[in-house]
Formats: structure tokens, sequence, C-alpha cells
């Protein structure tokens, strides 16, 4: 059931066009809806739907993954690859060219992630002298490039032993043993046809082409079993599942303005080399009108169609997906959409810049270059000088965020730990209070296998800002040279989310857009320059402090020289990637600007985290509870807000209980929070002070976890190792904000109380904690948080 409309009256006085703004928000059924946009999601009307479809969705209508990030090809015939239990993948199935073509179907291939294996094939007809079908199986996902491209797949090949030849069993299902040989551990190739056609095979490889899938079945269950979320090329659409030939129609009334459907359309599952095609029909009485696409590769395309000569009217709506027996279309997002009847509730936009430490930031003593946009919206908005993180690292930090809970009560505390759905969301209560929820995100520890998509109809994982596509096309020297094709992807995120702000308010939005960009240190050489970088040191910054090859560098000890080298090197490069982040701020609020959203926008401003800058010879974060780790910005702007500077200790738990109450959605029923409603220091009220609670370390599971709890002048950190308290410490913020004096010994009475404090919090928490777990991370989620910096030692 969806939440009533809030009330006009919220608990706290805000700003005159925020009350106007704060109207019924909800989504009826029914075709004249309650709210007052006039959008229609079909997905929401699957029970009146009728779908015809040569895949069976009741299958598995479960909750869990139906494949794993797994890279298939386009098969010259009806084919697929699946396993009873866990997919191994990735797979190709292919044929020399020349050869007959039998059909063929992998059936089932253990793996143990040793490298002994057995492979299973079952065909129809056992294959002539000339023929030579072959598989390819890995222990590890294949990017595209390696699988497309020869240069990158010859060295993969060269390090399988051979290819593995198969024999028919009684049961006609033909298999073949791979031998315990170091070499296979990568990449190994086994072939269904004669011994002296296995370099045919080998050469029939690369012109595959190759495809990225992901799917999960949803957790919402009146959306029926045939949706599943589906990503591809890196991005994560809530679709609708159907088999070719598939046809899914409904019955609706066209909105009276500006009406249009409008859906992506992918065939994640393709067999054969035939052509796949998404069709809309909208169809009242004798008049018919249409609009296709041809699926092409392994992307989403746009399907939309006018229905302007329509509008007021019953029509017969259908999506087709056609294309070669067994193929698998997604039809994402589909809706009917037309220009709202009355004014809208606000949108609301949180941008999370990670890893931005607040006192490199324009609005707290850094550099006017860093953040010129922050300092400028900090005119209107109000601006918290003491927000503290919930945790010094990415994942734990995000999900207290989204959640209203620390990290001891949401439980995901570790290097993959996947968020409880007993867990409140805050992308799903705004998606049942009607908003269109999407994302823009930027993968690693923020990747919907980590349980963020929860609520959101569309989730990329590509980032949107790095790196910047001038540099990449300048083909910069560099430890880690920028890929024209990744900026080009980060563009087109970018393109992508600044021209959904720039367009037309037919129905409330929540976006969430989040960007590695001061974590990656990554700046063009003119950036560098502008912030002090001399000339002969610009490759030296292009290939990154990381001396080691690890953006964690040891704590060994270091001359004074040496280290003062280190942190003026590491500020420029941050400090430049910083303003990078600041500039696509900046490209947010032009587009809000342009389109007259920002008045109508509450938007949110934050950080999950800092960074050392080698302030105490490290560099780095997550290990440590300190100021430059747990001290963010955040800025929030609401419709017509005025500048305040606000003191108060704030946290990131606040966020969720607050957007909340802007939207009057905390009346009756509100899920429970560990934070507090923050919108009377909005128009210059008080609040309760609480101290706020961090945690760092521990990623692990076996490397010390460090808490803090930081009041406005005192903060205590507490060590444990094993379960027992390794160190404490106090710190006076007010006379020692660098936190160079440990007065835990020289101030015992005010470090007990503090400490007995921060422990009853949290074993307040871990009674309540939710069932959060650990998994199993695809190796393409793993490389991506190696690249980051992560999975070293915690």
């Amino acid at each position: 059931m969806r939440p009533a409309p809030p009330s006009l009256s919220p608990r706290h006085p805000l700003p005159a066009i925020v009350l106007a703004a704060l109207v019924a928000a909800g989504c009826s059924r029914s075709d004249e809806p309650a709210a007052p946009w006039a959008s229609i999601r079909l997905l929401d009307r699957l029970s009146d739907a009728r779908i015809e479809s040569a895949f069976d969705p009741t299958a598995d209508s479960s909750r869990r993954r139906i494949l794993p990030e797994t890279r298939l090809a386009d098969l010259p015939r009806s084919a697929s690859a699946r396993s009873d239990g866990e997919w191994a993948g990735p797979y190709l199935l292919g044929r020399v060219p020349g050869a007959p073509s039998p059909s063929i179907r992998v059936t089932q291939v253990p793996w143990s992630g040793a490298s002994a294996a057995r492979v299973r094939i079952a065909a129809a007809g056992a294959p002539g002298p000339d023929e030579a079908w072959f598989a390819v199986a890995a222990n590890r996902p294949l990017r595209p490039n390696e699988l497309a491209d020869r240069a990158h797949l010859e060295p993969l090949l060269a390090r399988t032993a051979s290819l593995v030849r198969l024999e028919p069993g009684a049961d006609g299902v033909w298999s073949g043993s791979i031998a315990d040989d170091p070499r296979a551990e990568v990449l190994l190739v086994v072939a269904l046809g004669p011994p002296d056609r296995l370099d045919d095979a080998r050469a029939a490889i690369a012109p595959l082409d190759p495809t990225t899938a992901w799917f999960e079945a949803t957790e919402a269950t009146d959306l029926g079993a045939a949706v599943r979320r589906v990503r591809l090329d890196e991005v994560l659409r809530e679709s609708l599942l159907l088999g070719a030939p598939g046809e899914a129609r409904w019955r609706v009334r066209v909105p009276e303005a500006s009406p249009s459907f409008r859906s992506h359309v992918a065939a994640p599952l393709r067999a054969g080399r035939g052509p796949v095609t998404g069709r809309v029909t909208a169809v009242a009485g004798d008049e018919r009108r249409s609009a296709s696409v041809t699926i092409e590769g392994a992307e989403w395309r746009a399907l939309s169609l006018d229905l302007a000569p329509l509008a007021g009217r019953e029509i017969d709506l259908s999506v087709e997906v056609s294309g070669p027996a067994g193929t698998i279309g997604a039809v994402g997002q589909p809706e009917v959409v037309g220009a709202p009847r009355g004014p809208l509730p606000p949108d609301v936009i949180l941008v999370s810049l990670d890893t931005v430490r607040a006192d490199r930031t324009s609005l707290h003593g850094g550099p006017p270059t860093t953040t010129p946009t922050l300092a400028r919206l900090a005119e209107s908005s109000a601006v918290f000088d003491a927000a503290v993180a919930a945790a010094s690292w990415t994942l734990p930090s995000h999900l207290s965020m989204f959640s209203g809970f620390h990290p001891d009560r949401h439980g995901v505390t570790r290097a993959f730990g996947r968020v409880g759905d007993d867990v409140p969301w805050l992308a799903e209560e705004l998606r049942s209070a009607g908003y269109r929820t999407l994302a823009y995100a930027a993968s690693g520890y923020v990747d919907p296998q980590f349980g963020f998509a929860r609520g959101f109809e569309r989730y990329g994982t590509r980032d949107p800002v790095n790196p910047p596509l001038e540099w990449a096309e300048l083909a910069a020297v560099g430890r880690e040279r920028p890929s024209l094709a990744r900026a080009r992807r980060s563009r087109a995120q970018r393109d992508e989310l600044t021209d959904l702000l720039r367009g037309p308010r037919d129905r409330p939005l929540f976006v969430f857009a989040h960007t590695y960009q001061a974590h990656d240190y990554r700046a063009p050489p003119d950036v560098l320059r502008a912030f002090g970088a001399a000339e002969d040191e610009v490759d030296v910054l292009l290939r990154g402090v990381y001396h080691d090859g690890s953006p964690y560098l040891s704590e060994e000890d270091r001359s004074p020289e040496e280290l003062s080298t280190l942190r003026r090197r590491a500020e420029v490069m941050y400090d430049a990637a910083l303003s990078i982040a600041d500039a696509f701020v900046a490209d947010l609020v032009a587009a809000l600007e342009e389109s007259g959203r920002l008045e109508r926008t509450i938007l949110l401003i934050t950080s999950d985290h800092g960074e050392e800058l080698f302030d105490r010879g490290r560099f780095g974060h997550g290990k440590t509870v300190y100021e430059e780790l747990v001290r963010v910005p955040l800025l929030i702007r609401v419709p017509g807000g005025a500048r305040r500077r606000i003191a108060e200790v704030v946290s990131h738990v606040d966020l969720a209980p607050t957007v909340r109450s802007l939207l009057g959605l905390d009346r009756d029923g509100a899920p429970p929070s560990d934070g507090r409603d923050l919108t009377p220091l909005l128009s210059g009220g008080a609040i309760e002070s609480v101290a706020a609670l961090s945690r760092g370390g521990g990623r692990s599971g076996t490397a010390p976890v460090l808490r803090a709890l930081r009041g406005a002048r005192r903060k205590v950190i507490v060590t444990e190792s094993g379960g027992e308290v390794e160190r404490t410490e106090l710190y006076d913020l007010l006379r020692d904000p660098a936190e160079e004096e440990n007065l835990a010994r020289a101030e015992e009475a005010v470090l007990e109380p503090l400490v007995e404090r921060l422990e009853r919090r949290v074993a307040a928490l871990r009674a309540m904690a939710a069932a959060s777990g650990d998994w199993t991370p695809s190796d393409a989620l793993r490389e991506t948080l190696a690249e980051l910096g992560y999975l070293g030692d915690d």
C-alpha cells in the first residue's frame, strides 16, 4: 500500500516555498492517478497486463541471483549456458567458420576454483568429421575487450595448456576432464570436434561479440516474477523480461497533456545472429501508432512513442520483443508520461563526492579554487561545519546515508557485506511515494551487488566524472593511462544525468549521483599546473604518489623532507582532482538552473569520508577515525533556503530522517532511525545535541576496529582488537583540532564517562543489528575494488 499524501504542515517551520511544494505524493494504480502527475509506471500494473512470452518467469521467483556478471556471445544457433546451481561463467559458444551447425547446449560446468574441472555439453546429433564446436570457460569474468580483441585474448590463450576434446557419453552428454595445470587457472578452451580443427577453434573466438548481463529478482513481490533487475552496459534497470517472441499488453488511459511512452530495451541473452527488435504499439479503435528499435549489441536502446494524437483516449498499449528463438529481451522502466496537472513535490538530489575531507574544500578553509561551486551554493544553503561520517570508508558510510542506521546496526562492516532486506532504504520509500528513483554511481563499494539498487528503477555503475574525456583524448602518459572508451562512457553517464535535469518535470525525481574523482587523484596536466605543480614534476604526479604501486603506503619511518615532499604532491593532486569533482557539481547546478528546477529541488551534497594526506605519515583512508577522515562537507539547499552556517555536530545517519521530514513522509509509520531530523536547523531553530559516532578499520574481520564518539569539543577514540580494548584516546578539539595531544591519561575523569557512553551506544546498536551478511563478489568487482586501492591489508 502506498503512503497517504503528506500533510502540508510539517512539524518544523520551513520557507513558504517549501510548504507550497510539499503536495500530495503517491501513485494510484487506476487510470486516474491521485498524484498531481500523470505518469503511469507500467511495471506497477503487471497484474492488469496480459503477457505472452517464451520465457517462463515462474520458474524462479525467489530473490536470488539468476545470472552473475557474465560475458556471453551472440551464438550461431539457439544455445544457452546454464548450470544447475551457481554459474561458473563466463562462457562463449561458437563454431569454426564453415562447419555445420548442430544445436549445442552447456548443461553443467562444475567449477571449484581449482585448476581441475569437468565440462559437460549436450549436443543434438554427433558432430561430423568437419565439425569443430568449442566452449570457453573462465573462473573469472573476462572483460569484453579481452574477448573481442585478439591482442588481449592471445596472452590468455597462451596460458592454456591445450583445448580439451569432449567425448559423448551413454546419456548423450559430452564431457571432458581438465587435468591439474596451473596454466588453466585463468582460461580454458574445450572443443567438440576433430582435434585437427582445434587451431581453427582458437581463431574463431576473437570475432565473437560479447555481452555483459546481470540479473536479479526484485524484492517487490507485487511486481510479478517476470520483473528482474538487468545490468547491461554498466547500467542496471528494473525490467520486464520477455522471451522472443514475447509481448506485454496493457489497457491504459493516455494523459491529456504532452503524452508519450518511454522505455529502454536490451537483449541481455541473445541466441543466434538474427536481428533483435523492440517495438511499442498503441491502438485506439482504428488508429494505430508504433515505433521500433533494433538492438545491435550489449547496450540499452531508448524506445519512445509520441502519444499526443491519442491524448485522453483509452488505448491498448503493447511492447514486443522479437528475434531468434531463445533470445530474452529486457524492457526497462516502461511508462506512459504526461505533463503534470498541478504542483509537484520537490525533487531530491543526493550528491556524494567520494573521499572529500572538509578542510580541503573552499567551504572550510581550503584553497578557494578547489570547490568554488560549493562556495557559491553556500550563499543560499545550510552549511554544516561539524558533519561527521558514519565510517571512514565507502561501503558502510553510504549504507548509513540511505538507511539512517549506524554501521553497527545495519551490520555491513566488513569488505564484502550486503545490506539486509530489513534495513530501511530511502530509495524504496521515495519510490513508494511516486518518485522516479535514478542513480548515477561509480561501482566499487557502491555497486548494486552490495544492495544499493534497492528501490532504484535505474542504477548506473560508470563514474559520471572520471576520467575527463579531454585528458583521455590526449593519451596522457601515466601509471594508469585513461581509456578513451571509459571516458566516453563516463561522459555518456554525465550527459544523461544533465539532460534529465534539463528536461520537463513530469514526476518528482530522486537522484543519487556519486563520483570517485577525488578518491582517484586523477587530473589532467593543465589542472595540476594550476594547483602548483612544477613543470618538471607533472609527469611524476600523473603517475601518482603511489611509490610502491599501492595507494596505502607502509608506515615506515621517513625523513621530514621526504614527508614534506610527499604531502605537498599529494595535496596538489588531491586539490586538482577535487576541483574537477566540483566542476561536476557545477554541471548539475547549471542544468537545474536552466530548467528552473533548482528552486524546486532539495539538494544534499556530502562525502562518505575524508582522506589522510600524510597528516600522520600515512596516506589513504579506512584505517583510522581522526578528523581528516571523518569530518566531511555537508551542504543542504532547500527551495527558498537562506545562507546558514551550522555548528551543531551532525552525522550521515541524519540524512534519511531529514529527507523524510522535508517531504512530510515521516507522519505515520516512519521507519526507525539512529539519526535526527535536521529541518529545524535549516530555518534557524535548534535540536537536541548528540555526539556523532564513527567507525573505522575491521574490513578484513581480523584487523583492529576503531570507534569514535565526537562531540562539539571532546572526542574519544577506542581501538579494539580481538574483542579487547587495545587503546583509548581523548582529544580537546577546540584547543587541539589536529588531534596531536592524547589526553587519555591526563584527563581520566573526562575519559571514563565518554568511553562508557560510547560502549553503551555500540551495545544498543548491536542488540538491534540487522540480518546483513557477507557474500562472494564477482571477480570483476574485486578487480574494480583493487583498482580503487581496496582489498589490500586492512
